[in-house]
């Protein structure tokens, strides 16, 4: 998760992310989130369906994110 963070948040690029449903079940949440980016000056918008499971202390133990973009998106910003 630290890479990808790492590769999405380095200079040139900026994000925002905007939860449109969270639905909860005990320690874990469904979350549609709406990924608003600008990258190198172009704007790009990315959709995601993630699961989140979170601790007793309300610290975050796990992120599962499936993003459906255009490819060329993808290739120049995701894949290591």
């Amino acid at each position: 998760m630290s890479d990808s963070w790492e590769r999405s948040l380095r200079p040139g690029r900026e994000w925002t992310l905007v939860p449109t449903r969270i639905v909860v079940c005990a320690d874990e949440a469904a979350v549609l989130m709406r990924n608003e980016g600008l990258v190198d000056g172009r704007e790009v918008i990315i959709d995601s369906m993630e699961v989140w499971r979170v601790g007793a202390d309300g610290l975050v133990l796990a992120v599962r994110a499936y993003f459906e973009s255009d490819a060329s998106v993808n290739d120049r910003y995701f894949v290591p």
